[in-house]
C-alpha cells in the first residue's frame, strides 16, 4: 500500500515481492467497497480499472500498526512555534488561522492499495470495518495466500484469527497440489511448522535445474500420488510471478537439493568402487572363491546401466539438472537391471548362488540411506519466526 502525500512515507520489508498479477479469484464488486464512517479516501484495482472507496481512519488504525502509522503521519502536526506562543486563547486562534484551505488539501489522505490483490484486500476491509457476515469460511488457494501476504505486510495476522482454523481446515491437502507452493508462504506466514517442513522438503524432491538455471518444479510428482501417464507433464517454475515466497527459502531449497544428490552421487559411486577393488564389501558377503568373476561381471552391468542413463563418466553433482524425483526413479530401474544379470560361468557345476555378491536391492537400500540423512531446507530463522506467528493467531500443528 502506498500512501499519496506531498512527501510520501516509505516502509520498508524484507521480503522479495514478485508483482501481483491483477486477477481476482473471488467474485468482488464495486458496491462491496462500502464502509460505514469513511472517512479517509483510498483507491485499489479492480478488473484492470481504478476505483475509489472511503474507508474508516479509526477502523484501519486498530486493525494495523502499519495502517495507523500511515494515517498518523498523515495528518498535520501542530508544533509551537514562535507564532503559537501566548495565552491558550491566543495560541489556538492562530493555529486555527494558520489552516487555510490550500494547507488542508496538501494533506488529504489518500492511501492507494493498488499494488494490493483486490479479493484478500476486500477481506481485510471488511474484517476491519466490522462486516463480519461477508467473510466466508472457506477462501480459494490464490485468495488465501493474497491474505496471507497482506496480514505479513500490513502486521495484521490477529485480524483473521477468528477465521483461520476453517480457512487452513485442508490445509495438508491443498498444499500437496500441483501449483500450489504458495503454501510455502502460507504456512510460514500463520506459524505451520508441519505444512511448510513437509513441503519444502517435497520441493527439494522435485526441483529440477532450468535451461536459465533457475528452480524449476517437476510436473509429474505431486499429491496424492506420481503421474504414471506416457504424456510427459511440464515443469514450472517455483517462483511465479503472483506468489510471493518466504525469505531464502528458494536458495536454501536449492542447496539441500545439491547436498542430497552429492549424498546419493558418493553412495552409489562407492558401490562401483567397491567392484572396482578400490573399497572393501562392507555390506556384501559374497561366495568364497568367486570374488574377481563377480565383482567383473557386477562392475560390468553396473557401468553400462549407468551409462545407459548418461549418469558414467560419474558426473559432477553440479552436472545434474534432473530432479531428485528423477534420479531416484533411475537408480531403482537399474537396480532391478542389475539383479537379472547371469551367474558368473554358465558352466559351474555344483552352480553357486551368487545372491550375496550383490544382492538384490543393494542400489535401492544405499540410494535410501543416503535420502534419510538429507537435512530440512527450512531454516533456522523460519522457525523462530513460525514459532513466534503460531502463538500470535493461536493455531498450533
Amino acid at each position: 500500500m502506498l500512501l499519496l502525500q506531498p512527501k510520501s512515507l516509505q516502509i520498508s520489508t524484507q521480503l522479495s515481492f514478485v508483482q501481483y498479477e491483477k486477477v481476482s479469484t473471488m467474485d468482488v464488486d464495486i458496491k462491496s467497497f462500502h464502509f460505514d464512517g469513511g472517512d479517509i479516501r483510498a483507491k485499489a484495482i479492480l478488473n484492470s480499472e481504478q476505483i475509489d472507496f472511503q474507508v474508516s481512519s479509526h477502523a484501519l488504525s486498530f486493525a494495523s500498526p502499519v495502517w495507523k502509522e500511515f494515517i498518523s503521519l498523515s495528518f498535520p502536526r501542530l508544533c509551537e512555534g514562535p507564532e503559537t506562543r501566548g495565552s491558550p486563547s491566543e495560541k489556538k486562534a492562530k493555529r486555527t488561522a494558520s489552516f487555510d484551505l490550500d494547507h488542508i488539501l496538501n494533506f488529504i489522505v489518500i492511501l492507494d492499495f493498488t499494488e494490493d490483490k483486490i479479493d484478500a484486500l476486500l477481506i481485510l476491509l471488511q474484517i476491519a470495518h466490522l462486516q463480519f457476515a461477508n467473510i466466508p469460511k472457506r477462501l480459494p488457494y490464490e485468495t488465501l495466500h493474497g491474505v496471507a501476504v497482506l496480514c505479513e505486510q500490513y502486521d495484521c495476522k490477529k485480524l483473521v484469527k477468528p477465521w483461520l482454523a476453517d480457512w487452513l481446515k485442508e490445509d495438508w491437502n491443498e498444499s500437496n497440489m500441483r501449483g500450489q507452493e504458495g503454501w510455502l508462504f502460507i504456512a510460514w506466514c500463520f506459524g505451520r511448522h508441519g505444512i511448510l517442513s513437509e513441503l519444502a522438503m517435497t520441493c527439494v524432491l522435485q526441483a529440477n535445474i532450468g535451461d536459465g538455471g533457475e528452480c524449476m518444479i517437476d510436473g509429474g510428482f505431486h499429491y496424492p500420488r506420481p503421474y504414471c501417464g506416457s504424456t510427459p507433464v511440464d515443469s514450472y517454475p517455483l517462483e511465479k510471478d503472483g506468489i510471493l515466497l518466504p525469505l531464502d527459502i528458494v536458495e536454501s531449497i536449492l542447496d539441500t537439493r545439491q547436498e542430497a544428490i552429492e549424498q546419493i552421487v558418493t553412495a552409489v559411486y562407492g558401490v562401483v568402487e567397491k567392484f572396482e577393488g578400490k573399497k572393501k564389501h562392507d555390506h556384501m558377503q559374497q561366495e568364497p572363491g568367486c570374488s574377481f568373476a563377480c565383482d567383473a561381471i557386477n562392475l560390468g552391468f553396473l557401468v553400462k546401466a549407468l551409462q545407459k542413463e548418461d549418469l558414467w563418466p560419474r558426473p559432477s553433482p553440479g552436472d545434474i539438472r534432473m530432479s531428485i524425483h528423477d534420479l531416484v526413479k533411475i537408480l531403482y530401474r537399474i537396480d532391478r537391471f542389475t539383479s537379472r544379470r547371469p551367474a558368473p560361468s554358465g558352466c559351474e557345476w555344483p552352480a553357486r548362488d551368487h545372491t550375496n555378491c550383490f544382492p538384490p536391492g543393494h542400489l535401492s537400500s544405499v540410494v535410501t540411506s543416503a535420502l534419510s540423512s538429507v537435512p530440512t531446507p527450512v531454516l533456522d530463522s523460519h522457525m523462530s519466526y513460525m514459532d513466534t506467528a503460531s502463538l500470535e493467531v493461536g493455531l498450533l500443528d
